[in-house]
Parts: structure tokens; C-alpha cells; sequence
């Protein structure tokens, strides 16, 4: 074999580096040129998120407190269902992907609210992913995302979210009837001098 000089193994030196370091930078680029289309979203449904927590706050100020409680698990995959159901029509109406994470944060935080460890209540948006998953795979929570889907197909055609005569399927399984604006002023009246 016979011997290289220096400017040689230079030049061996740079090839076997480009053959090794091209297809690594190549691979490099294109993985930070699909991160970033993945980072880049459409501004369509920019408002869906902040729309889906009002809802859900709305929602929990119109249902009595001890409906919801942290243990009654039926009641909560029911909920979680429900609230996932809404938040898919919303989504939909805005244009918006609803099986995204950023839509079904919500209903998933509620999820690890009432399903998860008490323990763990600060965990992952992860676990509450997996706990939504689990709530949907069961008949309450299947009956909560249908009832969640039916209701908010009216409200959102009346562009009325906030008004508890579209949300009756809710109420109807927690047997309850959603406060009205009549018994609060019938309640005033009651406790007025």
C-alpha cells in the first residue's frame, strides 16, 4: 500500500467527512423545515379555545355543585364526554381541526381533574389526554360526547351558546332544570323587605 502525503489525507480526510456530514445536514434541515409547518397554523379557529372555556365556565356556574364531584365517576365521564362533544362542533364551526390537543385541552383537564389521582391533580396535560381517551371509551362518556355534539349542533346554529333552553340533553341526565332567569328574580323578591 502505498503511502499518502499530507495533502492527501487531507483530501481523503474531506471526503469521507462530506459523505458522513451531507446527508446528517441534509436530514437536519428538512427536520426543522417540517417542525416549522407544523409550528405555522392557519389563524382559522383562533378564538375556538378561549370559546370552549367560556362555555365550559358558563356550563359550571348553570349545573348545582354537588352534581360534579371528584369520585362520582359516571357522572364525570358523562361530563367530560359532553364538554368534549361541545368543544368538537365548536371547533368544526370555526373551522378548526377538533381532534387536535388544543381542542381537547379543556375537556382533558377536566378529565384530570375529576378522574385523576387526587394526588396528582398538578400531573401532565398527557395523563388528562389518556384520561379523556379512557372517559370516551365507556358508555357514559359515549352518551355525554353524542348528548354534548347534539346540543351544541343547535346552539351553535343559533350562534347561542350561552343559553341554557339548547342544553337540555345535560340537564335531562343530571336531573336537574338549569336555573332560570324568572326563579332568580322570584328568589329576590322572596328575600327582599
Amino acid at each position: 500500500m502505498p503511502e499518502l502525503s499530507q495533502g492527501a489525507w487531507i483530501v481523503v480526510g474531506a471526503v469521507l467527512f462530506g459523505l458522513i456530514a451531507l446527508p446528517v445536514l441534509a436530514l437536519s434541515r428538512r427536520r426543522k423545515a417540517r417542525n416549522t409547518r407544523v409550528m405555522v397554523r392557519p389563524t382559522q379557529g383562533k378564538n375556538t379555545v378561549p370559546k370552549i372555556r367560556d362555555f365550559r365556565d358558563w356550563l359550571l356556574e348553570q349545573t348545582p355543585p354537588y352534581i360534579l364531584v371528584s369520585g362520582a365517576k359516571a357522572s364525570a365521564r358523562y361530563y367530560v364526554g359532553y364538554l368534549d362533544g361541545v368543544a368538537s362542533i365548536i371547533a368544526r364551526n370555526d373551522g378548526a381541526d377538533p381532534d387536535t390537543m388544543v381542542i381537547k385541552t379543556i375537556a382533558a383537564m377536566e378529565a384530570m381533574k375529576l378522574l385523576g389521582d387526587p394526588g396528582q391533580r398538578d400531573s401532565q396535560l398527557q395523563e388528562g389526554l389518556e384520561l379523556l381517551a379512557q372517559a370516551l371509551l365507556t358508555s357514559p362518556g359515549q352518551k355525554g360526547r353524542a348528548d354534548g355534539m347534539a346540543d351544541a349542533e343547535v346552539a351553535v346554529k343559533a350562534a347561542q351558546l350561552h343559553d341554557t333552553a339548547h342544553f337540555e340533553r345535560f340537564a335531562a341526565h343530571f336531573e336537574f332544570k338549569f336555573p332560570t332567569a324568572a326563579a332568580a328574580t322570584v328568589a329576590s323578591q322572596a328575600t327582599a323587605p
